[in-house]
């Protein structure tokens, strides 16, 4: 009943001057686009609900009770090696948000509310409902690894992943982060990316299980594959405060 409750009422008390089936683009704030996106507290994550598609936009609210905790364990960790926090942070995440989560009710009922009020979607929900998709998982894990220290970007792709049995082509997010000079894929969601070289998921030759990984752990897919970065998008665009806007640079 409490984790109900949450989810009914985080709307109604998150989201100040959004009303229900008002536009979620409200007039003070910015609306950005750019490939590399670093995503801060009070920002709004676009989804394609404004252009008549069904993915909900996310509110990012870090000051709520579920952001809090998801992001207590992730500040602890600032003094391990580095590797070893990219590991952490992407199990953490995924474990966080299951990947069978968003056949569940709770998960379903939360964009389905929203998607009837046009109202962004406060992100601490997807953890009271432990679920989420890969635009989930991708945000989570970059403000995880960010509260552990280590700076990276939220890109949104088209992709490409061929299996003996199919190829599959679909958009799909995750996080770009760069170490000794070399930029590296952490993905929560899908093994066939995580860890993998962003320069050769670019190439045309794509990556699969003998290409070198970043060096932590991870589960590889059961079946051999081919990953392949085919586009990197521009969108979702970001909204930001206009009061942030003008204090710092948001993007890299």
């Amino acid at each position: 009943m409490k984790a109900l409750l949450l989810i009914i009422l985080t709307p109604l008390t998150l989201l100040g001057s959004f009303a229900f089936g008002q536009s979620t683009t409200p007039d003070d704030y910015v609306k950005i686009n750019t490939p590399f996106k670093q995503i801060e507290n009070g920002m709004i994550l676009e989804g394609s609900i404004d252009y008549g598609g069904p993915q909900t936009n996310f509110l990012v609210d870090l000051n709520s009770p579920e952001m809090k905790d998801f992001l207590r364990y992730p500040q602890t960790t600032q003094n391990k090696e580095f590797w070893k926090r990219v590991e952490d942070m992407a199990y953490y995440t995924a474990f966080t948000l299951r990947r069978d989560g968003p056949q569940t009710s709770a998960y379903r009922y939360v964009n389905l509310s929203h998607q009837r009020s046009k109202t962004p979607i406060p992100i601490g929900q997807f953890a009271a409902c432990n679920a989420g998709g890969c635009r989930e998982n991708a945000l989570f894990l970059h403000l995880a690894l960010k509260a552990s220290g280590i700076p990276n970007q939220y890109v949104y792709a088209k992709i490409s992943v061929a299996t003996p049995e199919a190829t599959y082509v679909e958009n799909h997010a995750f996080v770009v982060l760069e170490h000794e000079g070399k930029k590296w894929v952490i993905d929560s969601y899908n093994p066939a990316f995580n860890g993998a070289s962003f320069d050769e998921l670019l190439s045309k030759d794509g990556v699969t299980a003998q290409n070198q990984k970043a060096p932590y752990d991870r589960i590889e897919p059961e079946v051999s594959y081919v990953s392949k970065i085919l586009n990197i998008h521009n969108y979702p665009a970001v909204l930001i405060p206009r009061s942030q806007v003008q204090c710092r640079s948001l993007f890299m």
